[in-house]
């Protein structure tokens, strides 16, 4: 039989995507608020990967990264999910005629791992708590790189996403030694 192991702690990140950056430093002030100082970031980058929330949120969509200093357990994923979906409503009322004015995304990376979370079952996602659902979309090689999901979006295979993600992982590292 297997030994049970305490888990390892992981990094949280929380993908923003937006048409407008008019509220970008408040909404980043609640994240800080909810999860722990940003350290890593990246954006604005325009998001014109699919037409898929133009009817919510209009177009010309930017998007960014934020990854948190304060490493979490796994087992949280979904009471973020949860808090980041009423961070969206606070927002919901900020652009009038559009229904969506932000959509937040957050998920986790491992040391061997990147995972996002969603409120939407399907196939490759499981079910954690709360409605919400996880899906790996990379995995980290140690000597091959990185592997994306056949269902990895395809915004996170861009270098500019891929290169948070890897300094992100970098900074878990040196955040493991410390502990």
């Amino acid at each position: 039989m297997a030994r049970i192991k305490d888990v390892e702690k992981v990094k949280l990140f929380c993908g923003v995507l937006t048409a407008s950056l008019d509220f970008i430093e408040d909404l980043c002030s609640d994240l800080e608020k909810e999860f722990s100082q940003i350290d890593i970031k990246t954006g604005p980058v325009n998001w014109d990967f699919t037409d898929y929330y133009k009817s919510q949120m209009g177009s010309d969509l930017k998007k960014f990264l934020f990854s948190f200093s304060d490493l979490i357990t796994p087992d949280k994923l979904s009471n973020v999910k949860i808090k980041t979906n009423e961070i969206e409503n606070k927002y919901s009322s900020n652009l009038p005629g559009v229904d969506r004015p932000v959509n937040l995304d957050p998920g986790y990376i491992t040391l061997s791992s990147m995972v996002l979370a969603s409120a939407k079952p399907f196939a490759h996602r499981i079910y954690l708590a709360g409605g919400i659902y996880a899906q790996v979309d990379y995995i980290f090689h140690s000597k091959s790189g990185v592997e994306f999901m056949p269902w990895t979006y395809p915004d996170y295979k861009t270098k500019a996403y891929l290169d948070f993600f890897l300094e992100m992982r970098e900074r878990l590292k040196l955040d493991l030694k410390e502990k």
